[in-house]
């Protein structure tokens, strides 16, 4: 019978054992929390199957902190996040909270320049609502040039003015004695119609964010008027293509 070298022996039960081990050392880095800081997304954000509910939204990570632009108006500020490497994609997790609105969770992927996911906003006295976002397939388009007349509510009765699209603003002449003044807009193509939104702030009376659905010549829209010390106010406009 042919001796054992004892060395040769060794050497080749060291080889075995690393090489067990590695898939174990694979699966142990995989998991391990990673960042994802300096990445920005522009997202639609909606109501799961209501795209007429979507929002233009920006998301950034810096920090370790997960951030919403869009919330921002309704008291959510950015809250810590953790990411894990999925292959050549991120997972990651977020809370964002408010002191009034409560607790949006935020779980998604990271695929190079694109993002997509899903959020459950909670609040105490409302039920639970999912939410989906994403940066794919967002076709912005224009307005400029389009006028439209509206209906806004002033006390008792409707107050009739026109909205307009020209450069890249938004304009609603009835906000301006207030102190608003013209804000750009942002309007994309969803499930067929157009979606738009724009923000209008002033020094002393807050801000009001309009955002809105048209339909052919036919436009529905809010108006979200918040102040510090008052109440939010919201306000529903129809309207009809001018030109």
């Amino acid at each position: 019978m042919k001796s054992t070298n004892p060395k040769s022996a060794l050497l080749s039960a060291l080889l075995i054992m690393i090489a067990i081990s590695l898939p174990f050392i694979s699966c142990s880095q995989s998991g391990k929390d990673v960042s994802v800081d300096g990445k920005t997304f522009t997202v639609v954000t909606m109501e799961k199957g209501k795209p007429e509910t979507s929002n233009l939204e920006k998301i950034t990570f810096t920090g370790g902190m997960f951030d919403n632009e869009g919330c921002h108006i309704w008291g959510f500020g950015n809250g810590k996040y953790t990411a894990t490497k999925d292959g050549e994609n991120y997972n990651f997790q977020a809370t964002t909270t408010s002191a009034k609105e409560g607790q949006m969770i935020w779980s998604g992927m990271v695929m190079g320049d694109m993002i997509h996911g899903d959020m459950i906003w909670k609040k105490e006295g409302q039920a639970d609502m999912a939410y989906t976002f994403s940066s794919m397939d967002i076709k912005m388009v224009s307005l400029d040039g389009k006028v439209f007349t509206v209906g806004l509510p002033s006390g008792d009765s409707l107050m009739v003015e026109d909205f307009t699209y020209n450069n890249g603003k938004f304009e609603s002449p009835a906000c301006y004695e207030w102190g608003f003044t013209a804000a750009a807009y942002h309007a994309w193509e969803s499930d067929g119609n157009i979606q738009w939104q724009s923000l209008y702030e002033s020094p002393k009376e807050g801000k009001m964010l309009f955002w809105g659905t048209i339909k052919g010549n036919e436009m529905t829209a809010t108006q979200l008027w918040t102040k510090e010390g008052q109440d939010d106010i919201y306000y529903t406009i129809n309207g009809t293509l001018k030109q």
